[in-house]
């Protein structure tokens, strides 16, 4: 499948790069998301600290993120230095992901019978609305109305295919709160109204005793759990009587 490969990058710009060559002033590497495209980091941007020997920070093939410092007629400089642990983290989980998502586009069209170009074609309008081509399969995969956006011949084998092969770990999200309802209120209108809140939002409720009740959500979409615990709380605060009490705990 193609690798998706641009030209050049622009200052400023943090790229995938692979160390090819270390050398007592600096290491000469290639820039994995543009084909052909070499550039070169000094020493003095191999990290933010003090550097007296550059094999004791990188080695030869590994894979790292470097953003461009300076762009010259016949040579990219770059830098590690400039790049933080979470922005490294996170874009190589990114790179990672991607990598992966081509290989199973690439496997599919082989296993169909399908020229690659002509299934990058064909999913060219799904693909258009995502930043890269791993959301857009871990989406799918999650995502029962999505598959209407994949052509009719190839949606059948297509859809299974990618939702046997990115399965997205689910989370246990908590929200745990404390519910001081009035005397007289009964335990029984008390249950009736978790169990209530348990159906209409799909979570668990759990008693832990002194008040203190934890909601629990399993989810592959934080995002939308964390969305689904907020409304399970006003639901709770707009259905409990008024003289009850609800602290949200930590």
């Amino acid at each position: 499948m193609g690798d998706n490969m641009k030209e050049l990058p622009g200052l400023g710009e943090l790229v995938v790069v692979k160390i090819d060559k270390i050398f007592s002033y600096g290491l000469r590497v290639s820039l994995l998301e543009y084909e052909g495209v070499s550039g070169f980091v000094h020493i003095s941007q191999v990290s933010s600290s003090w550097v007296k020997n550059i094999r004791n920070f990188v080695k030869e093939n590994q894979i790292k993120i470097a953003k461009v410092v300076n762009l010259r007629e016949n040579q990219i400089d770059l830098s590690f230095a400039k790049v933080s642990p979470q922005q490294e983290k996170r874009l190589l989980k990114a790179w990672r992901e991607n990598k992966r998502a081509l290989k199973l586009l690439e496997i599919f069209a082989r296993e169909n019978k399908i020229r690659e170009e002509e299934l990058l074609s064909q999913l060219d309008s799904f693909f258009r609305d995502y930043e890269s081509y791993y959301e857009a399969l871990k989406n799918l995969s999650l995502e029962p109305e999505e598959e209407r956006k994949i052509p009719e011949p190839i949606r059948e084998k297509f859809v299974l295919f990618i939702r046997k092969n990115i399965v997205v770990p689910k989370r246990k999200l908590t929200k745990k709160i404390r519910l001081f309802y009035p005397t007289g209120y009964g335990v029984e209108k008390i249950r009736e109204l978790l169990l209530n809140l348990k159906k209409k939002f799909k979570l668990d409720v759990v008693y832990e005793g002194s008040n203190k009740f934890s909601f629990v959500i399993e989810t592959a979409k934080p995002k939308e759990g964390d969305k689904k615990l907020s409304a399970a709380l006003e639901f709770l605060k707009k259905e409990a009587p008024n003289t009850a009490r609800l602290e949200i705990l930590k």
